[in-house]
């Protein structure tokens, strides 16, 4: 799997050019550890090949195979760009492994699909930038999506992992 970032026509234009080679350099240095980690942490691959990727005013988004992922460049430290990243490509691996969130309500869609999410992010996370990295993501966590902190601060690193194995043979998270 490659990701293809997508520059502004005008290349001059910095409010996107530079978020995206910032975003673009962290994939050259690092994605075959990111491939990696969410390999040893999940057993699944990513399945499309190649996923357009563009930095843009917003929220973060991990499209879907006709629509480029969406990195927010409002993205400031290299650990937020660094968790960005990770996130959406942990949605876009649950996806395209058939295991997001179901649900018909979009609050209770997003809050399952994070808490799925965070049976391997964390540890996917941790092990890529460490200790003080983590640190910061938690941080970051806890003050923005309280429902998710909460969750995975209620589980073990076995119980996440346990939980990750039923959700990948039933698509169900108990």
């Amino acid at each position: 799997m490659k990701l293809e970032f997508i520059y502004p026509e005008d290349r001059f234009d910095v409010h996107f050019t530079l978020p995206t080679a910032a975003y673009e350099k962290i994939w050259n240095e690092d994605s075959d550890r990111i491939k990696q980690a969410f390999k040893n942490y999940t057993g699944l691959t990513f399945q499309q090949k190649i996923i357009k990727v563009k930095v843009y005013d917003g929220v973060s988004m991990s499209g879907t195979s006709r629509k480029p992922m969406r990195l927010n460049t409002q993205n400031r430290t290299l650990t937020t760009k660094r968790f960005a990243l990770i996130h959406e490509l942990g949605h876009r691996l649950l996806s395209e492994n058939m295991l997001s969130a179901l649900h018909q309500n979009d609050d209770e869609r997003s809050d399952d699909e994070h808490r799925r999410l965070s049976l391997f992010e964390s540890d996917v996370f941790l092990e890529l930038y460490g200790k003080d990295a983590h640190k910061e993501w938690l941080s970051i966590l806890e003050h923005g999506d309280t429902k998710t902190f909460e969750y995975l601060s209620s589980l073990s690193f076995g119980e996440r992992q346990e939980k990750l194995r039923h959700l990948i043979a039933t698509n169900e998270l108990r």
